[in-house]
């Protein structure tokens, strides 16, 4: 309850502070909440002797309460308020901390789905060219009075290999694979991720379910 070394606020109003937001910002502060109380083995304290109603009372007490109130608090109040305060925090931050990343991860999602729509809106509306220099190409082919040694110089008086490159650069973007999940669009999105990802998957022990 004393203040932090270069802070200007106490460990205890850091805790107080519940997030507000999903961004990296917003999820690092929690991570380090997180960690803060692993540091301090909250999550091995074992309350399983205290009613969860009482435990829930005396933790919101806490979430409330001033330094001074605790301060000027008797022993036997303050501690049990700490106790059950830090403990159901540690509950509070990893629930939030879920629903932070899971709801930034969607974000990034449905950014990627709408940038896969907008290039592939651009693509498209060079079709018309892409039909007509394959049907162009078709008619080439399949003419029988064009040798087989000339179908290629006569490919290219109907376009030229360059912009066939090109042609077949921007087709190349319109085909997706079935069943497409904009994987590769949501990809981009990697350096957003791993600000947090890391420290995220480090902090938080996953396990299996078996049912």
């Amino acid at each position: 309850m004393e203040v932090e070394p270069n802070e200007k606020r106490t460990c205890l109003s850091w805790l107080q502070r519940t997030p507000t937001g999903n961004n990296p910002q917003q999820i690092l502060e929690t991570l380090d909440k997180i960690s803060f109380l692993q540091q301090n083995q909250v999550d091995v304290w074992d309350l399983s002797k205290l009613n969860p109603n009482r435990i829930n009372y005396l933790a919101k007490i806490g979430a409330r309460a001033t330094n001074q109130y605790l301060q000027r608090a008797s022993e036997i109040r303050r501690y049990p308020i700490l106790i059950c305060f830090l403990k159901q925090s540690l509950y509070n931050f990893t629930d939030d901390l879920i629903e932070m990343v899971d709801q930034r991860l969607w974000e990034l999602y449905n950014q990627a789905k709408r940038n896969f729509d907008s290039d592939r809106l651009m693509a498209s509306k060079t079709i018309d060219q892409k039909l007509k220099t394959l049907q162009d190409i078709g008619h080439i082919l399949l003419d029988h009075n064009i040798e087989d040694n000339s179908v290629r110089a006569k490919t290219f008086e109907s376009i030229a290999p360059d912009e066939l490159k090109v042609s077949l650069k921007e087709t190349k973007q319109l085909i997706r694979p079935e069943n497409d999940a904009y994987v590769d669009y949501f990809g981009k999105s990697y350096n957003r991720v791993r600000r947090f990802s890391s420290k995220f998957l480090a902090t938080l022990k996953f396990q299996v379910s078996h049912l």
